[in-house]
């Protein structure tokens, strides 16, 4: 007597589970999740210094002081990881308060023009073409924009000015450049870096950074990937010869 092969189950269906997301397309998905609160109904920057004294008069009061609104900050080797390793940052204000900056060489990602516009509920003419990059500006406020750009363009929250840069705190100014009206070179920015007073010039103490007259190509015109190494090669010295004794480059 011979026993009946049990038939082979057929396999129990399942349903297809979704591709995973990118790393790139998770970046982008946060950044403009991230932006749907940016527009504050009156976005202002924290307080650091007396921004109502004409600018020429406050570049030669933070000269005399020591202070270094205006200026750019470089990261050193000695920032060897985390969010500031390599990192360029312009320094909007800095008083006996504390000091605020943004970093301009850390990119997001690069989202539709449109789709920045209608996050913000920022109204255009025509349907916007191109993408417009995200700058990481720090990780203070990191929901809140700002636009760092040239000071031709005036806007009454216009923060600071400094050779010829200026930073604005409010992001309709985004309509008037994608309607081509408003300064001629920008960067849109979440976020910025804060220092507690006397924090910051402790940092450079340890020769975590080192101050460099603000470069306004850098900043606005050069690949962000570069713009690092270029303000390492206007310092004119060996970099991985810098000094790691405290106070002494």
């Amino acid at each position: 007597m011979t026993q009946k092969k049990a038939s082979p189950k057929a396999p129990k269906k399942t349903a297809r589970k979704p591709a995973p997301k990118t790393a790139k397309a998770l970046k982008a998905s946060k950044a403009v999740e991230s932006i749907k609160t940016v527009k504050p109904k009156k976005a202002t920057m924290p307080k650091a210094a007396n921004t109502k004294k004409p600018a020429a008069r406050q570049r030669k009061s933070s000269s005399k002081q020591g202070y270094l609104a205006g200026l750019m900050l470089v990261s050193t080797p000695l920032i060897e990881t985390g969010i500031f390793t390599k990192a360029v940052i312009y320094i909007c204000a800095h008083d006996e308060q504390g000091a605020i900056g943004v970093v301009v060489n850390r990119v997001i990602s690069n989202i539709q023009w449109s789709k920045v516009l209608e996050q913000l509920s920022i109204s255009y003419d025509s349907i916007p073409e191109g993408t417009i990059p995200i700058h990481f500006g720090g990780p203070i406020d990191a929901d809140k924009g700002y636009i760092l750009h040239s000071a031709e363009f005036k806007h009454n929250e216009m923060f600071s000015i400094h050779n010829n840069i200026a930073i604005t705190p409010n992001v309709d100014l985004l309509h008037e450049i994608v309607q081509k009206k408003g300064p001629k070179d920008s960067i849109f920015v979440l976020g910025h870096a804060g220092w507690l007073p006397g924090q910051l010039e402790a940092e450079i103490e340890k020769n975590m950074w080192v101050p460099i007259t603000a470069d306004y190509d850098l900043i606005f015109v050069t690949d962000n990937s570069y713009k690092w190494n270029k303000a390492v090669k206007s310092l004119g010295f060996n970099w991985y010869q810098y000094s790691t004794e405290v106070g002494h480059a």
